[in-house]
């Protein structure tokens, strides 16, 4: 795993990563992070005004809660949504109300406050803030090398594209934090570039497709912090201008793996949804390969064998040729 021994810098890891390794990162000196489905989600600190929201909540609760419960700000929690050894999940709430008797078994043992432990979670909502003075000097860089300087902000659409490309893996920002993720593997490349080839044969003069580009999702106002994906395939209006933009998708495409299972069905799901994608496809690669096709909100059946359909475009895929065993069988 790539060394994160620079105060203030985390390097993209060369895998996904459990709750074990990701609770012997320890912490920033700027900033926090938080674990999903393996992947690290770099913030930058809140505003003082969210901080005084936060403090005068916590102050409220300590007096009222019961002698069991213990009041615990801006701390770790273990979502216990993996298996152990798969890719974790680990957020930071502004606040929980906590057992002490596990708050006594962190101190005593180690590791993070267990979801089964926590009666409440409680999160302040604040708008993101741009400052003003942001410059490409003061900007994290992704070109150089695989480490990132922690942002001291959200990022918006224009600031995270000025960052260029990392040299390993790729980052998506969601709602302004950065989330580097490693590279997606051969088999799950191989079996994008086969639904790309069996796409492109089929595809309408006025469309085109790319694999693995940024997608502005649009789901936030110009100066806010922005939404970007990176699909692993998305079918687009040819005449679309840079960057490409979701109101320009016919249709995204997921090929889910073991590390992206929560975040293709459930977290993009819902983002592409509220970005008026029209039609988002969910390709399972587990065997037997199932494909979903979702129109906003509303998921079909999952098919095997073969998916045909005549939205947005007329179009047959065999997806079991999208594997290895299989590979060559399509038309």
């Amino acid at each position: 795993m790539t060394e994160l021994s620079q105060p203030g810098r985390w390097g993209i890891p060369d895998h996904l990563l459990t709750i074990e390794e990701y609770a012997a990162l320890g912490e920033t000196d700027t900033g926090f992070t938080e674990l999903v489905e393996g992947r690290i989600v770099l913030s930058s600190n809140s505003e003082p005004q969210h901080n005084i929201a936060a403090f005068e909540l916590a102050r409220q609760l300590v007096r009222q809660v019961p002698d069991h419960l213990k009041v615990v700000p801006g701390t770790d929690v273990d979502l216990g949504l993996a298996s152990a050894g798969s890719p974790g999940f680990s957020r930071r709430p502004d606040l929980m109300i906590v057992d002490k008797a596990e708050i006594a078994r962190v101190r005593e043992d180690g590791g993070m406050i267990r979801a089964e432990e926590v009666a409440v979670v409680i999160e302040v909502v604040s708008p993101g803030s741009t400052d003003p003075t942001w410059s490409s000097e003061r900007c994290p860089t992704r070109a150089t090398d695989t480490v990132f300087r922690m942002p001291d902000q959200l990022l918006t659409i224009e600031e995270y594209r000025a960052l260029g490309e990392t040299d390993r893996g790729f980052t998506e920002l969601v709602e302004g934090r950065i989330v580097p993720s490693p590279g997606a593997g051969r088999a799950h490349n191989l079996a994008a570039c086969r639904l790309a080839a069996q796409l492109e044969r089929q595809l309408p003069r006025g469309l085109a497709f790319v694999l693995g580009t940024d997608l502005d999702l649009g789901l936030a106002p110009p100066g806010e912090p922005g939404f970007a994906r990176r699909p692993d395939l998305l079918v687009f209006d040819r005449a679309a201008g840079e960057p490409i933009r979701a109101d320009a998708v016919a249709v995204v495409i997921e090929l889910v793996t073991p590390g992206s299972r929560r975040t293709d069905y459930r977290v993009k799901h819902d983002e592409y949804a509220d970005a008026g994608i029209p039609h988002y496809w969910i390709v399972d690669l587990a065997e037997p390969v199932t494909l979903i096709a979702c129109q906003g909100y509303q998921d079909g059946p999952a098919v095997t064998g073969t998916f045909a359909t005549s939205e947005p475009f007329p179009v047959e895929l065999d997806l079991g040729a999208l594997i290895g065993q299989h590979a060559g069988t399509a038309r």
